[in-house]
């Protein structure tokens, strides 16, 4: 059975996929943040039935975990649903994820850069009734969401018509074939600045599930692995984080580094020890495992990106690429 989520998600792109060019459309894929705005329903409430006792703002990430956007910017879209994508121009995506998972702070004006692209068309019965109840994104039984929604609508107070300034529709292309996207489109997009190519079936509808209807092709392979442990720092870096040790599919070990010096930082479970110290003393080693990545502590799940792997499996040039939310 295909797994449900809280919004739709893309498989991969294969060129028998594509067999057909004139049933798909293709679009950038942006680097940013995914979210869903439920057009505003549920904001100041706390009874969503993906999220029960959490003060709601409306705008929700992939997982269904509310989004602490200010109100300024949240009155700027439209207030129909959206499913799209938080973004601020290409390779501006740390920028993007630091706002985001900001929970404090947030009536400054980084938000003001930020964007809400459209990707799909969805209405409120399409994101109720196409749903499994109680699937992991669900924390509570919830018979009917539909109900739910039709609930919020009713006593919705009256709201402002937005300006819409913070709010973009992606533009959709027609796809001439799998060929001309991987030769030509995706390497310009990636030279832009864009992660590459997004697909999607022309006549299908949205769906919560990984669906075949919506396809990705990007230049590098993806995946998810979890922090373990870190390993000190040469150099320049001496005293903080070299690399983060990494398990990826229970027992494949790497490092990957690649990260900005503002997440380098080091701290220790135990008070009586200057992480800093130890890293500089054990410069180049696995640091034990009382000391942690500030920014990424032991069992933090990554998203990284990689070009291939070596013959015992191992992902090549493995780099960072997000923080899951």
């Amino acid at each position: 059975m295909n797994k449900a989520y809280f919004l739709m998600k893309a498989q991969k792109a294969r060129p028998d996929l594509i067999s057909n060019p004139d049933e798909w459309e293709w679009s950038v894929k942006l680097d940013g943040i995914r979210a869903f705005w439920d057009g505003g329903i549920t904001r100041g409430r706390n009874d969503a039935p993906w999220a029960p006792g959490v003060l709601s703002t409306g705008l929700w990430t992939i997982n269904g975990k509310a989004i602490l956007a200010p109100s300024w910017w949240l009155d700027s879209i439209p207030l129909f649903p959206i499913d799209g994508e938080l973004w601020a121009g290409p390779g501006n995506f740390q920028y993007v994820s630091s706002v985001v998972r900001r929970t404090k702070n947030i009536l400054g004006d980084e938000w003001g850069k930020i964007m809400l692209i459209h990707h799909s068309p969805i209405s409120y019965e399409t994101f109720c009734t196409k749903r499994l109840i109680n699937e992991p994104h669900c924390k509570t039984i919830c018979t009917n969401w539909l109900d739910y929604i039709r609930e919020c609508l009713s006593t919705a107070p009256a709201r402002i018509a937005p300006s819409g300034l913070h709010y973009e529709p992606l533009e959709w292309h027609n796809v001439k074939s799998f060929s001309h996207l991987q030769d030509e489109v995706l390497p310009t997009l990636v030279d832009a600045g864009h992660e590459g190519v997004m697909l999607r079936r022309k006549s299908s509808l949205w769906e919560p599930v990984r669906s075949w209807n919506l396809l990705k092709l990007k230049p590098f392979h993806d995946d998810e692995a979890y922090v373990i442990g870190v390993k000190a720092g040469t150099g320049r870096l001496e005293g903080m984080v070299g690399s983060l040790t990494m398990r990826w599919h229970k027992d494949i070990v790497f490092n990957m580094g690649a990260l900005y010096d503002h997440e380098r930082a080091l701290d220790s479970i135990d008070t009586t020890i200057d992480p800093v110290i130890v890293a500089k003393d054990m410069a180049g080693k696995d640091l034990p495992a009382t000391i942690y990545s500030r920014t990424f502590p032991t069992g933090t799940k990554l998203t990284f990106k990689y070009r291939e792997l070596t013959k015992d499996g191992v992902p090549k040039d493995p780099r960072i690429w997000r923080k899951s939310l």
